[in-house]
């Protein structure tokens, strides 16, 4: 007949030991430093095994070779500062280097031939234990166990559950050493982010400034320049009034440009403040196509629209209308004489759907969302192209996202490009709401 004494003693060392499991698998989810953890895996072992010294011992990061103390319990703290094992040596050094455990019954006669090792007044008992903390077949490092609080030896059923222990142990430390590199990677991308935003802050001041500074010379220039070719007794020859008119379209592109870099800074940063109402669509975009046939019909290119719905959107129209316009103008820019630019509008429940295509040369599929980045150039593009600054799309994307839109590619190819835009419909519902719950916009229901 069964002791039942014996029984409760093994149901009581099962129980310890699923509640030592179940508490280092919750330090592998922890997110504190790797001495904490060490401190904490080696005092869920004293506790389970109930004994009195335990240490856990990993290799010196300076010097591989040797295993060092990263956490005890029961040693005295100049034992823990100074001890230093080569691996293969000695009982850890040797558990580390063959991945095996090791059970010793009597440290005077086994430890002491095979190892060196001398009975020390701190182990009380004559048995240890040393397990190797592994982990998909890579050594971590190793644990040593001494001194049952009982007095006993220890056992194959210590061993065992102190085996149990290290899959856990392996998976907390391996989890905290991957944080630890997360948060170091964090911290650096945090720097270069912080770095990045600063250099862009600077970036967008100077071109603010030069923008700024570009502007008021070149108008007195302008001014002079036109004065001076409109003047019918000027004196000058057609060659000179050639010249001059060189120098005034010239400047005048500059000015363009210095307007654009401005206006385009002031939108991102929010220094321009957007009044949006309810607009009809297609009348907006009949102006847009209208306002760029001119620039089409020099380049013999056609412009066609095709209006098959109809709806409202809550915009400001001056804004929507000039990111339409630069898609559009890109789209001109890039079709080939003769070619066309389409500008397609439907609605699809509740977004209104906006489709502008050319008959370009298309684009690579992986530059699909860097054209939208600012001051951005398509490789290999004309001269002509080249000499823009790669604003107006990251200007229409700017403008189409503060108004709770979106715009991408949504086709390329050797046939042209079409670009999408999509924008919220009008709701009067939501509208209103919107309105109510800020100062900043005013509404104008139609």
């Amino acid at each position: 007949m069964d002791n039942p004494i014996d029984k409760d003693n093994s149901f009581c060392t099962e129980a310890q030991a699923l509640a030592a499991l179940s508490e280092i698998a919750g330090i592998a989810t922890q997110k504190g430093g790797l001495h904490a953890l060490f401190c904490k895996i080696v005092d869920v072992i004293a506790r389970t095994l109930n004994v009195e010294v335990v240490s856990l011992m990993l290799p010196d990061k300076d010097d591989p070779d040797y295993l060092t103390i990263k956490a005890a319990k029961g040693l005295p703290p100049e034992v823990v500062e100074r001890a230093r094992v080569r691996v293969g040596s000695r009982v850890a050094g040797y558990v580390y280097a063959t991945g095996e455990p090791l059970l010793i019954q009597d440290i005077n006669e086994e430890a002491s031939k095979r190892f060196g090792i001398k009975h020390e007044s701190r182990y009380r008992a004559n048995s240890l234990l040393t397990v190797p903390i592994r982990m998909r077949g890579r050594t971590l490092g190793v644990v040593n166990v001494n001194n049952k609080c009982s007095g006993k030896p220890f056992d194959e059923s210590d061993l065992h559950m102190l085996n149990a222990l290290m899959g856990y142990v392996a998976l907390a430390i391996e989890n905290a050493e991957q944080y630890l590199k997360l948060a170091e990677k964090h911290e650096e991308l945090k720097h270069l982010t912080e770095g990045l935003r600063t250099t862009m802050e600077h970036q967008t001041q100077l071109l603010m400034k030069l923008s700024h500074r570009i502007r008021s010379p070149l108008t007195g220039i302008l001014g002079y320049a036109e004065l001076l070719l409109n003047k019918t007794d000027s004196g000058l020859s057609e060659s000179d009034r050639a010249l001059l008119k060189k120098i005034v379209d010239r400047s005048w592109e500059l000015a363009e440009l210095a307007e654009r870099i401005f206006e385009y800074e002031s939108i991102l940063h929010d220094d321009t403040e957007l009044e949006p109402r309810k607009v009809e669509l297609s009348p907006l975009l009949k102006g847009v196509a209208n306002r760029y046939r001119q620039m089409a019909l020099e380049r013999g290119v056609d412009v066609e629209i095709d209006i098959q719905d109809d709806a409202a959107a809550l915009i400001d129209p001056f804004y929507i209308s000039k990111s339409l316009g630069e898609v559009v103008e890109n789209a001109i820019r890039y079709t080939k004489t003769g070619g066309k630019v389409r500008i397609e509008f439907k609605v699809e429940g509740s977004r209104a759907k906006i489709r502008v295509s050319d008959d370009g040369p298309g684009l690579d599929p992986e530059l699909s969302e860097r054209i939208f980045y600012e001051f951005f150039q398509i490789p290999n593009t004309e001269d002509e192209i080249a000499e823009r600054l790669g604003l107006g799309l990251s200007l229409a994307k700017t403008i189409i996202e503060k108004h709770s839109g979106t715009i991408g590619v949504e086709q390329t190819g050797p046939n042209g490009t079409t670009f999408l835009i999509e924008l919220p419909c009008w709701q009067a519902e939501v509208a209103d709401s919107y309105v109510q719950g800020s100062d900043e916009f005013q509404l104008s229901v139609e």
